[in-house]
């Protein structure tokens, strides 16, 4: 039987107020067992008597030196991150109030749709907005917390069977952390091509101990050489591993007699950057705004939907920010809200689906008769004032605390493999948004603001079955991936396709078509449609673009064809990536490519990007090269390679194609970008229109 929480609540305060460590040991009676003869601090014994108060005195057997070292070791870290709530006592006393489905301090009376700034349409205001995000980007660092769990999707080392986090997860042929990355890349390469100006944002990323986390994102970092930028743009700050109960309270031992631990949630995020000087380094350098971005999202940066979010909240000067979308009824997704308190207070703030029940929300459709619910879905896309939130984390250090509670599998401490419901303590980073509340909306110092779902979320989380659906799966986010594709070339390219695959054809056939591109293609779809207009493309067809300087007019695809820029925003100066014109580009026009394509009676991963191919065109271009094709056919197996300094032109005699080469002269291929009544424009250069 669970102990009632009001017990330890009682405790829990009085500790909570207390100004010290021995003021807290004094309100502790419990002796130790006279088994622990170690030299102990002040803040071991608080640790250890604490353990006896909550009843979990199961946690010191065996009585020896080590197994007590080891538990001040797990300990510690809690005892310090919850101590504005009474420590392991107040963790304890939280968890069992949560389980009793008790609500914690929750004021608000009344929940509604709140109002949002609209930037679904691209309309003047939202290309206002994205323009915004261009300017605010000298001023804007990132935090991408990649500590969590990810048991759902089950990774595991193919060698050493060891499970992985979701950082180490490939999608499209590389980490999920890679594309983040890229990303990133992305609209600083934009910025240079607008303004001339390098930007080397500072990152930082909250990790975790729990399944070597730690240690792997590091080691994608060094595999990757820090991704051409120094390793001082980079900052790291682990969140605290929180104990795991099972349902009757008691907390859980491994094989080792270590506690059962799993990461807090990334609500962990706030006070743990201000405790690891996170914020200090962002501030040292300029950096008054951050972007919060998860690793398991990667379609948020589709298009204008990130630039314009930071926009409105650098141009309004907003204290925080959620990115929303729309949400399926009953779907098992968060919801952004409007929340009026006994106070006529307002603010805005996320409820998970699990606590729904626990608010008395009710998911009522947008309009009668729609699938889609009347409250947006929360994705974790937030933006943040640095000094407002160092602020509010002083009042409020541990935001929308809430029980994870699942079915897990683990090796206990009689070395049996034990599969029982856990729990563990978590936080919710979005929650935080509560603290900026106002007495009048138009007041609020946070914000939301709503674009379509396809280009906004899209997330890996669960390992895929037969039985499943895609939502959530890797499966699942490279299909919507290959729609924002398919969407892009057909809508705003002006090209022919085959219809779309649906989910059961895509399952058993393969997608229709794919199409993948490097992010500084655009990523503003406005700017990729002016590099790529009008083409075809057959059932079956691949186009591949690794590139960022490239022009597509009327291309003909029947097969495949990868265009691979071995640069392709800049070149490198040691290990340094320098954004330039020293890159790889590429003009087909009139061009016709017919091969075999791909071996669809292969097996076939495709969001992995392990495709076996009978034929396929692939362009290479080496270092600082062109490739130029007009009025050419290239049939069956093909592979062309630029050299760096050359030019390489393809002219078609009869049924022959000839190539040839000369230097490259410095500016040709080169698209130059301007802003035009609150758009960018691209220009073809001089050098490139009289090569043609």
């Amino acid at each position: 039987m669970i102990a009632d929480p009001e017990i330890f609540f009682v405790l829990a305060n009085k500790l909570s107020s207390c100004k010290s460590d021995q003021e807290r040991l004094k309100l502790l009676e419990k002796p130790l067992p006279k088994a622990i003869d170690l030299l102990l601090s002040v803040k071991d014994q608080l640790i250890l008597k604490s353990i006896l108060v909550i009843n979990q005195g199961h946690l010191f057997y065996p009585f020896d030196k080590n197994q007590i070292k080891n538990l001040l070791k797990d300990l510690y870290p809690i005892e310090s991150f919850y101590q504005s709530i009474g420590g392991i006592v107040g963790y304890h006393a939280t968890m069992l109030s949560l389980f009793a489905n008790h609500t914690l301090s929750h004021e608000h009376k009344s929940y509604e749709q709140p109002e949002c700034i609209d930037i679904a349409q691209e309309d003047s205001s939202t290309c206002k907005y994205t323009l915004q995000g261009l300017y605010a980007l000298p001023y804007l660092a990132e935090i991408y917390p990649v500590g969590g769990a990810a048991d759902r999707l089950q990774l595991m080392d193919p060698v050493t069977h060891a499970s992985l986090p979701a950082a180490k997860l490939e999608l499209c042929g590389r980490s999920l952390l890679e594309g983040l990355i890229r990303d990133l890349q992305a609209k600083e390469y934009l910025y240079f091509k607008l303004f001339g100006k390098q930007l080397t944002t500072p990152i930082a990323m909250m990790t975790s101990e729990e399944k070597d986390n730690h240690l792997h994102v590091l080691f994608i970092c060094e595999q990757n050489k820090w991704f051409g930028r120094s390793q001082a743009c980079f900052r790291f700050f682990q969140q605290p591993l929180v104990p795991a109960l099972n349902i009757q309270g008691k907390w859980l031992q491994t094989q080792n007699n270590r506690i059962l631990r799993k990461p807090g949630g990334h609500g962990m995020l706030w006070k743990t950057a201000i405790e690891q000087k996170i914020f200090t380094w962002f501030t040292s350098q300029g950096y008054t705004k951050i972007l919060v971005r998860q690793i398991n999202n990667p379609v948020a940066s589709v298009d204008y939907g990130l630039l314009a979010f930071s926009g409105i909240g650098y141009q309004k000067n907003k204290q925080f920010g959620f990115a929303s979308c729309l949400r399926l009824l009953e779907a098992a997704e968060g919801i952004n809200v409007l929340c009026v308190n006994e106070k006529k207070q307002y603010c805005l703030t996320n409820i998970e689906y699990c606590d729904f029940e626990k608010y008395q929300m009710k998911d009522f459709p947008l309009k009668k008769g729609s699938s889609d619910s009347r409250f947006f879905s929360n994705t974790n896309i937030l933006f943040a004032d640095v000094k407002a939130i160092e602020e509010v984390t002083k009042k409020c250090p541990i935001p929308g605390m809430l029980v994870n509670q699942k079915k897990t599998c683990f090796i206990n401490k009689k070395g049996h493999l034990e599969e029982c419901e856990i729990a563990r303590l978590e936080s919710m980073m979005q929650n935080i948004a509560e603290c900026f509340s106002a007495t009048q909306i138009e007041e609020l110092g946070s914000f939301l603001s709503y674009n379509l779902r396809h280009k906004t979320i899209s997330t890996v989380k669960k390992k895929s079955t037969k039985t499943s659906s895609l939502l959530e799966t890797p499966e699942g986010c490279f299909y919507d991936i290959l729609y924002n594709g398919y969407d892009l070339l057909k809508n705003r390219c002006d090209f022919s396709l085959p219809a779309f695959s649906s989910h059961q054809e895509y399952i058993t056939k393969g997608p229709s078509i794919l199409f993948q591109y490097h992010p500084a293609l655009g990523p503003l779809y406005t700017i990729i449609a002016q590099k790529i207009q009008s083409g075809q493309m057959t059932w079956g067809s691949e186009l591949r673009l690794e590139i960022a300087e490239v022009q597509l007019e009327n291309l003909y695809l029947d097969g495949v064809l990868h265009i691979m820029a071995e640069r392709v925003i800049g070149h490198y100066l040691e290990d340094r990536l320098v954004y330039s014109q020293q890159i790889g580009r590429c003009r087909l026009s009139n061009v016709r490519i017919k091969n075999q394509g791909i071996d669809r009676s292969s097996s076939n991963i495709y969001w992995r990007d392990q495709i076996s191919y009978h034929q396929k065109c692939k362009i290479t271009l080496k270092g600082n090269s062109y490739f130029i094709a007009e009025n050419v056919e290239f049939t069956e197996d093909i592979h062309i390679e630029v050299e760096d300094g050359i030019c390489l032109q393809a002219f078609q005699e009869k049924d022959q194609v000839i190539l040839q080469k000369r230097p490259l002269i410095s500016s040709e291929g080169i698209w130059n970008y301007k802003i035009e009544e609150d758009t960018i424009a691209l220009q073809e250069t001089g050098a490139l229109s009289e090569s043609l």
